[in-house]
């Protein structure tokens, strides 16, 4: 059950974090925040993020360390050059 809920919090997620890169996905999830709402869209993602941890962790066992570690890194990995260029464009902002 671990792994059904790794691959709801993979899809979920990734086709959030890919709007980054890929003006393709971008494109799809600008659809349907158009057709149903940002709100609509958000309580959707948000309650599979939620559904999704709440099931990983209920069946954890050690086993899965590395998974989630690795989860993890890619998502500091992902984030971590929006997070640098958003430092960025605020410190140009103030000098």
């Amino acid at each position: 059950m671990f792994y059904l809920f790794l691959s709801f919090f993979i899809l979920n997620d990734g086709f959030s974090m890919s709007r980054h890169y890929c003006s393709y996905l971008r494109d799809k999830r600008q659809k349907l925040i158009d057709k149903y709402s940002y709100g609509w869209y958000i309580t959707v993602h948000s309650i599979i993020d939620i559904g999704s941890i709440i099931g990983m962790m209920v069946y954890y066992e050690p086993k899965h360390l590395p998974i989630v570690i690795a989860i993890l890194v890619v998502l500091v990995v992902w984030y971590a050059p929006m997070f640098f260029k958003y430092l960025w464009k605020r410190w140009n902002a103030l000098h």
